[in-house]
């Protein structure tokens, strides 16, 4: 049985993460990392997706993208990772996957909660001790912010592990209840299903 589709709200803003199978670096040498960001430049004008904020480390990625319709966001990370993976085998040899499971992509609030989430971006190569905090990290592009680096480990649980909705309480409600539509969870029971 296939998967079900993600939905993606044209217009909204999405952090999106993905990591590779424990051990496995996606990005190698500097070269990996220059032909993901041309490829996931021609994707993103391929499927009208725009990305305030791109972090490209070792063993993943981190983008803030905003889709033009409501299906090019899916269709650009499909051809973005089939491609990437592609290439990767055929460089080195690579069997088997790459990636651990499906990328994650959690909804964003535009303002406060998005000017978080590239701030937390821009801290992410400090986080993980591949840069100092003077030095700038060369994979890593972000539209300027006006929120300070986010410092509180419950905002990182929030945007890095949860996947739900980030931004102001009652905004989250209402995205939350938008993407779980309202159709009731679950298998409809028999008596619905013969009534109609």
């Amino acid at each position: 049985m296939p998967r079900k589709a993600r939905s993606a709200r044209a217009g909204a803003l999405y952090h999106i993460s993905h990591t590779c199978i424990q051990g496995t670096n996606a990005f190698r040498t500097p070269n990996d990392y220059k032909e993901f960001q041309l490829l996931l430049r021609d994707k993103q004008k391929e499927h009208a997706v725009t990305v305030p904020g791109l972090c490209l480390l070792p063993d993943g990625f981190h983008l803030l993208a905003r889709p033009e319709d409501a299906g090019g966001l899916g269709r650009m990370m499909r051809d973005l990772l089939t491609t990437q993976v592609q290439r990767y085998r055929s460089r080195y040899g690579h069997q088997g996957a790459l990636w651990h499971g499906r990328y994650r992509s959690v909804e964003v609030e535009q303002g406060p909660a998005a000017d978080q989430v590239l701030a937390l971006l821009r801290t992410l190569p400090v986080r993980r001790g591949l840069v100092t905090g003077e030095e700038r990290w060369p994979w890593l592009r972000t539209e300027p912010s006006h929120s300070p680096a986010p410092n509180t480990e419950r905002f990182v649980e929030l945007c890095l592990r949860m996947p739900v909705p980030a931004g102001r309480p009652d905004w989250m409600l209402r995205a939350a209840a938008d993407r779980l539509g309202s159709r009731p969870r679950g298998r409809p029971r028999r008596e619905a299903v013969a009534a109609n």
